[in-house]
């Protein structure tokens, strides 16, 4: 009988050939290591001497045997498969963290995971026996939880002390956020250029919930960090819908890893600050709800009443993800009540929208209405709108499976179903489907490019569906193939998310040095007087965002302004701030301050 790690022993031949494929991945790592230059060109190899990499490869080889015999010695089957593992994902790594390409990704992952198939196949019995207790869970959980608010929080704030936060989408709630601490309105005049709601371009309540942080906080930063704990939050929930479904640690621990590690929740979290974010936990904490056991009817329903109004306080557009849910629960569920619970929701979401539509075409800015025009690759005429849209639809499907299938398209369907294995696409039960409309409508339908861009705010709601389609298709009894494809989540994940956010990790290179200029352009802006109006170049809007009047500069806007910060820091501002500065001169303006190739100051 097979018993602990022993599972399947290897040939002589077979354990030679790992070793020689992880020894020449150990190079690798290595040679990525040391070898400050750029491995995606070929002039890469000019700097290793083909003898020194076969000494290494040898030494390397030599250095897993020995591992290999002291196994032995102590009565243990041999690590190569072990090793070939652990090399290929560390090359992985190395590699992808360097340049984000979703085909190099794909190739990446696709021979990581032949390596840890090949591990798990070598120790089935170990890996189907393999428990965790409910403390080693929540432990492990809680690391990766602060090792991922440390690594991704660490780039984000820095995108803002570094100055690459644009006014779009930043400034404008940072000052909103400045307005609603001082007046208790969402005004800004960054927006639009002039002193307007928010409200008006988007209906998003749920910021209150946030304010009072920013009472005690009051800074750009504070919105940042926030926002961060609020997605990574989402764990919370993942972890309690596991443990409500009775699911093992081990399948647990996989899948809320999954979600801390998943790209679309990585990598959107970089431009910059959005409502839509707040998708993430609250439709979790929804969801949850809706299947959450041992809750008296009256308390369940009033929770699920309070996170669907949440929910859909997000934003106009959220109630689309509220009514699947509804819909989703009407189908999918048996008990009468938990139907009905599902009419309600769908009911709701649809009325609240309508609701909300209505007003914001009626009292809005026009932004919210407009969105429809992200929809114009289904109009016939200027004039159509949405019932026209779904009808045109509707008459002709094959044209909307076209639009589906565009590169682009097929590139964010790779980066958003890839690291879960496409599991979502792979449900027997056909109600689980309801929960891809979003993504099909917002995501994929749309010729918008910003809402197929996993680096955008409009894959939140919709990859949150996805992960809870993921935690579905774990139901029933914890399998070696269900052990098998967490495993192989986990590591898809990891690998596609790194490489999601590859350009990213470039803000630590030189970081001090950038910081230190970074840190005079703060000290020369803090002299601006807070109750004068500016003119900006959207980098600095955000750091220039707590006061009344701030506007994005450009050639086109006809406000005149208190201060006028223009941007030096590329050869191409330098040449653009030039001709403004001659101009404003002539204008009556003066220099107030500067620094040499990275800002300028002009006042009135």
């Amino acid at each position: 009988m097979e018993t602990g790690i022993r599972d399947k022993a290897l040939s002589v031949w077979e354990r030679l050939l790992l070793r020689g494929i992880s020894s020449v991945l150990i190079v690798t790592v290595l040679n990525l290591l040391t070898i400050d230059s750029n491995w995606k060109e070929i002039s890469y190899t000019e700097n290793i001497s083909a003898v020194m990499w076969l000494i290494n490869v040898a030494i390397a080889f030599a250095i897993i045997s020995i591992i290999n015999i002291l196994l032995r010695m102590t009565g243990l089957y041999n690590a190569d498969a072990v090793i070939l593992f652990m090399s290929s994902l560390l090359t992985g790594l190395m590699m992808l963290i360097e340049a984000s390409d979703i085909y190099l990704s794909l190739i990446t992952v696709a021979f990581v995971l032949f390596c840890a198939g090949f591990l798990i196949k070598r120790f089935p019995y170990f890996i189907k026996r393999l428990s965790f207790s409910s403390t080693t869970v929540k432990l492990t959980l809680f690391v990766l939880f602060l090792l991922t608010f440390i690594y991704v929080g660490t780039l984000v704030v820095l995108r803002y002390f570094l100055f690459k936060t644009p006014n779009f989408d930043f400034g404008i709630f940072s000052q909103m956020f400045y307005y609603m601490k001082e007046t208790g309105l969402p005004m800004t005049t960054t927006e639009r250029n002039y002193y307007l709601s928010h409200f008006a371009i988007h209906f998003s309540p749920v910021f209150y919930l946030i304010l009072p942080v920013y009472f005690i906080f009051p800074h750009p930063v504070t919105l940042i960090v926030v926002q961060l704990l609020l997605v990574l939050s989402g764990a919370i929930p993942v972890y309690l819908m596991c443990k409500n479904k009775k699911y093992s640690g081990f399948i647990t621990l996989g899948i809320v890893a999954v979600f801390l590690l998943y790209p679309t929740m990585r990598s959107g979290l970089f431009y910059d600050f959005h409502e839509n974010k707040f998708l993430t936990p609250l439709l979790l904490w929804l969801l949850y709800f809706t299947e959450k056991e041992g809750l008296s009817l009256k308390s369940k329903n009033l929770l699920i009443a309070v996170f669907t109004m949440l929910s859909l306080m997000v934003k106009e557009d959220a109630a689309i993800y509220v009514a699947c849910i509804g819909l989703f629960m009407l189908v999918y569920k048996k008990g009468k009540n938990d139907r009905l619970t599902g009419l309600f929701i769908l009911l709701g979401a649809i009325i609240y929208f309508l609701i909300v539509y209505y007003l914001l075409g009626k009292y809005g800015a026009g932004s919210a209405i407009n969105s429809i025009g992200r929809y114009d690759n289904f109009f016939v005429s200027d004039s159509d709108g949405l019932l026209d849209m779904l009808m045109n639809i509707l008459k002709n499907p094959a044209y909307a499976v076209k639009q589906l299938l565009t590169a682009q398209k097929l590139e964010f369907v790779l980066w958003t179903m890839a690291p879960v294995l496409f599991v979502p696409l792979m449900s027997g039960n056909a109600a689980i489907y309801i929960l891809l409309i979003p993504y099909l409508v917002i995501n994929l339908l749309t010729n918008y490019g910003y809402q197929y861009d996993i680096g955008f705010q409009y894959t939140f709601g919709s990859c949150t569906l996805l992960i809870y389609m993921v935690i579905l298709w774990f139901e029933g009894a914890d399998t070696i193939k269900k052990r098998a494809a967490v495993i192989l989540m986990v590591i898809s994940s990891l690998l596609i998310s790194e490489n999601s956010i590859a350009s990213k990790n470039a803000y630590l290179d030189n970081v001090k040095e950038e910081l230190d200029y970074c840190a005079e352009i703060f000290e020369i802006l803090e002299t601006i007087p807070e109750d004068k109006s500016v003119c900006a170049d959207t980098w600095f809007v955000p750091a220039l965002s707590g006061r009344r009047e701030i506007y994005e500069y450009s050639e086109n806007l006809d406000i005149e302004t208190d201060f006028i910060v223009l941007d030096k820091r590329s050869k191409n501002a330098e040449e653009k701030s030039q001709k403004i500065v001659y101009e404003k001169l002539l204008e009556g303006y003066h220099v107030f301050d500067e620094i040499e190739e990275k800002i300028i100051i002009l006042e009135k």
